[in-house]
């Protein structure tokens, strides 16, 4: 039996820690629950605070040879995660890890809380 697209997200919650991931959730400026009421895909939630999860965080610091300051992504990310996980075996699947299956696990994830009370 083929999992729903729900079903398939909350194992990878699970998968890749959701206290990790818990870390990488968009902080909206209103609860979930009432974000999910509004609508059921969370796209009221600006794409671009999704997206950022994905890779990390992007952050300026001085090169190591000039000084001048340069954009580097930094710190843990969803992608980071799913490497991981695939590294130690815990992903069977074969396919790769898109920015849609990044937003996709980090909406489930907001899901649960909003459905949890927040």
């Amino acid at each position: 039996m083929t999992e729903s697209h729900r079903e398939k997200y909350a194992r990878y919650v699970e998968l890749l820690g959701r206290e990790h991931l818990l870390a990488l959730l968009p902080k909206p400026t209103r609860p979930w629950r009432d974000l999910l009421a509004e609508d059921e895909h969370l796209n009221n939630v600006p794409l671009a605070l999704w997206d950022r999860a994905h890779e990390g965080v992007e952050v300026t610091e001085p090169c190591p040879c000039c000084g001048h300051p340069r954009r580097v992504r930094s710190g843990a990310s969803v992608f980071k995660l799913y490497q991981s996980a695939r590294r130690a075996g815990m992903v069977k699947e074969s396919g790769g890890w898109s920015l849609s299956n990044s937003v996709c696990t980090l909406k489930e994830l907001a899901r649960q809380l909003a459905e949890a009370g927040d």
